[in-house]
């Protein structure tokens, strides 16, 4: 331990020079190529971060930054989120902090290897068949980050779940919290910082999330998660839910209402006394409704009209049973066994709904998207996953909990478009970490098939 903190403070030196030329070449470039700047000075930055802290602090930022899915870093013709900028500096501080092979040793996990083998399908399937490579491959690189933060994840927290677990819930928080009142900002002051005014949709909750459903999706895992909870729950968890309850109509995101619905009902015959959470949850969603009410009678009217309206008919079904329809007759002979290429749907066509612009056309439907992109096989992988994330023993597994949770996680998956985001994949790092007690309440089931979001992500 003290040998290699020696090592740590002879090499300093060296690194603080490196850094003060990377900085000096960066201003150099300034003017000719201010991407060129950014480069060093991101590296620089690495470098520095790595070398003075240790990966539990740079993990446990790692994990809240995951939730600020709404901030990118613009890197040439690539949007970084500002999660997978952090994670060169993680790596670089396992290696200097002597926690590399615990890092490497994740991989050895055959759920981390059959991830690898799925993304090495994506890999394949886009060079092969995308109609715009580049795009599809920036997509792939996303989702090996992903995956490179459940390992940082794994090597920090492998035997500490609940620390894991505490990570997240904050992340949550933060999320739930900046919707809200990133909301009542917006209703107050008509500034839309942590909101999103929609022409069809009116004020929509947003926070720090990439769009209200991201918001919406958050809120209605964590929900679940903390009411179907054996213990008590605490005052600041209620002060969640509530929050959580508030953000969905706000965001005005059916698919969470109707994901959390579903997954309450999975855990009814289990939840016993826990039903009463009920009660306060029904209360808290009435208050803020009726708040809104009275507050903005017109935001009141667009929540009631959307929610009011669950049918296979309205706007919204329609667009995406479109959509789902035109993939499947799109697929032919090999497609369904290789896919198209990651994310490709959208680059073969564009959104009907914006004639002229050539905006890619979304598919929202995780299953459906993942055959499209990979064909049988690489749907066959990520089912492997789930069922052997699904079957692992513990003091802490609670099967009625987990199906309750993937359940909420698979309607989301075909109403919203988490997928892309690696606060999602985290829930894998969760169900594979093991607990220092045998406390059952930070056991999470895990949501697994961990897809992209829009395509056209990558090109802004």
């Amino acid at each position: 331990m003290l040998s290699g903190l020696v090592d740590r403070r002879n090499m300093l030196p060296g690194v603080v020079g490196v850094s003060c030329a990377l900085c000096v070449a960066g201003l150099v470039q300034a003017t000719s190529d201010p991407r060129i700047s950014l480069v060093c000075a991101g590296l620089a930055i690495t470098l520095l971060v790595g070398t003075l802290f240790g990966p539990k602090p740079l993990v446990t930022a790692l994990i809240i930054l995951s939730a600020m899915t709404y901030f990118r870093l613009p890197v040439g013709n690539l949007n970084l989120r500002l999660d997978t900028a952090l994670v060169p500096a993680c790596v670089l501080s396992c290696a200097v902090h002597g926690h590399l092979s615990a890092f490497i040793r994740q991989f050895r996990r055959r759920e981390i290897q059959l991830l690898a083998v799925y993304l090495v399908l994506n890999y394949a399937a886009s060079v092969a068949f995308s109609e715009n490579r580049a795009a599809s491959l920036t997509i792939c690189i996303w989702l090996t980050l992903n995956l490179l933060i459940v390992a940082l994840a794994l090597t920090v927290f492998e035997d500490d779940k609940q620390g894991l677990y505490r990570r997240m819930y904050m992340a949550a928080s933060i999320v739930v919290a900046t919707g809200v009142g990133g909301w009542v900002l917006a209703a107050l002051t008509g500034n839309t910082i942590g909101a999103s005014l929609d022409a069809g949709q009116g004020l929509r909750a947003r926070g720090i999330s990439f769009e209200p459903n991201i918001l919406a999706g958050v809120a209605a895992m964590w929900t679940l998660i903390l009411l179907t909870q054996q213990r008590h729950l605490r005052k600041g968890e209620w002060l969640f839910v509530a929050l959580a309850v508030a953000a969905i109509p706000l965001s005005t995101t059916r698919a969470a209402f109707v994901a959390l619905a579903a997954g309450l009902c999975v855990f009814a015959l289990r939840m016993g006394a826990r039903v009463t959470r009920l009660i306060p949850v029904t209360l808290a969603g009435g208050l803020a409704l009726a708040v809104v009410r009275v507050a903005t009678p017109g935001a009141f009217a667009s929540i009631t009209t959307k929610f009011a309206d669950l049918s296979f008919t309205n706007q919204t079904s329609s667009y995406r049973l479109d959509s789902w329809r035109l993939a499947v007759q799109q697929m032919s002979g090999t497609d369904w066994l290789t896919g198209n290429g990651t994310n490709s749907f959208g680059q073969r066509n564009f959104d009907p709904t914006h004639p002229g612009e050539h905006l890619p056309y979304y598919l929202g439907n995780l299953p459906l998207a993942t055959v499209y992109d990979v064909g049988l096989v690489g749907i066959a992988v990520l089912f492997v996953v789930a069922v052997i994330l699904a079957r692992r023993k513990g003091p802490d597994s609670h099967g009625a909990r987990r199906a309750a949770v993937l359940v909420t996680f698979v309607l989301l998956s075909v109403g919203t478009s988490p997928f892309f985001f690696s606060t999602y994949w985290l829930f894998i790092a969760i169900a594979l970490a093991r607990s220092k007690t045998t406390d059952p309440q930070v056991v999470l089931p895990v949501p697994v098939l961990p897809k992209v979001g829009r395509v056209h992500m990558a090109a802004r």
